[in-house]
């Protein structure tokens, strides 16, 4: 997940997050991506923040958009368009 995406999940401003991850070593780690645009892996995320004691400020809508644009290409799961 991108820090866009994390800063939905969290409530947070992407500035926030950004900020956090420079000055906190308990951050989750990027998983993939690059220095200046790194990725995220969803249930670190979702860990971190419950052993802070914050919830999802996220709808379930953002959630599952989240979790399925993760997924991307090839991961099996295939949408049905109406």
């Amino acid at each position: 997940m991108t820090a866009a995406e994390l800063s939905r999940i969290a409530g947070a401003t992407r500035a926030t997050v950004s900020n956090r991850r420079r000055r906190h070593d308990d951050f989750p780690a990027p998983s993939a991506g690059r220095e200046a645009s790194p990725l995220y892996d969803l249930p670190a995320v979702q860990a971190g923040l419950r052993a802070r004691g914050h919830t999802s400020t996220a709808s379930p809508t953002e959630e599952l958009r989240t979790t399925l644009g993760l997924m991307g290409p090839g991961s099996g799961v295939a949408a049905e368009r109406s």
